[in-house]
């Protein structure tokens, strides 16, 4: 499979579009992640500052769900993030039997800003 998505860069719908483009092709790259499947109790989505005005807010929660410890683990994890990256950043993780896993990391989207929440929220999920 990841044969088939590397050589996918350099097919001929590929390479024609890049040539139209004007792009070089020594600047292409692909990218392939392989992740663990986490079997999740529960799971959820941190936004690390208000998406209007990129202002660090104070975590809040949307589900009792997830305990204070826990919690507390979701809010060190996704402040760190956002202190190493330097911006605001959706992020989504998992808890399994008390241990997190942050599952993808990703800028926060200012897009829709008037439709989303003005607070970070974890909006809380059963897995199976």
């Amino acid at each position: 499979v990841l044969k088939d998505i590397w050589s996918a860069l350099w097919n001929p719908r590929n390479l024609g579009q890049r040539k139209r483009e004007g792009r070089e092709f020594s600047d292409e790259e692909v990218e392939v992640s392989v992740q663990e499947v986490v079997s999740a109790e529960a799971s959820g989505v941190v936004l690390t500052r208000d998406i209007a005005s990129g202002a660090r807010v104070q975590t809040t929660m949307k589900s009792s769900e997830i305990g204070a410890g826990d919690l507390e683990k979701i809010r060190r994890a996704a402040g760190a993030l956002d202190d190493f990256f330097g911006y605001g950043l959706e992020v989504r993780f998992a808890l399994s039997k008390g241990k997190l896993t942050i599952v993808e990391v990703r800028p926060l989207a200012r897009e829709n800003s008037q439709d989303s929440p003005a607070s970070a929220i974890i909006m809380e999920s059963h897995g199976p």
